[in-house]
């Protein structure tokens, strides 16, 4: 029991009488009976697993990465358009750490797979690219050998059909034009008219009366 003395001034606990001892026969008492509280009780861990999904939550920020602020106020590993992963993306309705081919991203959202869109494309890798992480590529070096990479950023890819420009140069060999014209492809460089070993354009060596030897006109 917690007893406040107003006019005496006096908080005592498990006080008996009406005032402390000298305080003023008018001194007004309050009686407030209080639960007793164990200091000793260990909070729980909400570390563990199973206590994880019990946070409460008003927004994705207050939850454990990769965990998604639920409908019910909770946090969760399940995830949908209207309740964000943090970190990670969404992959069929769970939190994923979004780092591979199949299930590519960071921005909570639903994850980006990294498939070739057709042609003699190439699988994009799952990258990070100016702190956001997505399907594509970043130079040459990102793609196979004698493919170039076409952009970037998310949504591109490594391709062997198209070099210079927009594309980067290709990883090995030479870019060469097709047959004649203005679009470029990458080759391995050793024909005597397309030679080339340092990703950059061919060079035809029978203008000069010479034969490619690994890459170079000799």
């Amino acid at each position: 029991m917690l007893r406040i003395a107003l006019g005496a001034l006096c908080l005592t606990i498990g006080c008996t009488t009406n005032a402390l001892p000298g305080a003023a026969d008018s001194a007004t008492t309050l009686d407030l009976v209080a639960p007793l509280v164990d200091l000793a009780v260990t909070p729980p861990d909400l570390a563990t697993p199973d206590l994880a999904t019990r946070i409460g939550c008003a927004t994705t920020a207050g939850c454990p990465p990769l965990q998604a602020c639920g409908p019910a106020g909770v946090c969760t590993a399940a995830c949908d358009d209207q309740h964000l992963c943090n970190g990670g993306c969404c992959n069929a309705g769970v939190c994923v750490a979004g780092t591979t081919r199949d299930a590519c991203g960071n921005w909570g959202g639903a994850c980006f797979p990294c498939v070739a869109t057709g042609g003699n494309e190439s699988e994009p890798d799952c990258l990070v690219v100016y702190g956001q992480r997505g399907c594509g590529c970043v130079s040459d070096s990102s793609c196979p050998l004698y493919q170039s990479c076409y952009g970037g950023f998310a949504g591109v890819y490594c391709t062997a059909e198209n070099c210079g420009g927009i594309h980067s140069q290709c990883n090995g060999g030479c870019c060469a034009h097709i047959n004649g014209g203005g679009a470029k492809s990458c080759t391995t460089g050793m024909d005597d008219n397309e030679c080339g070993g340092d990703g950059n354009g061919c060079v035809d060596c029978t203008l000069t009366g010479k034969h490619c030897v690994k890459g170079s006109c000799q």
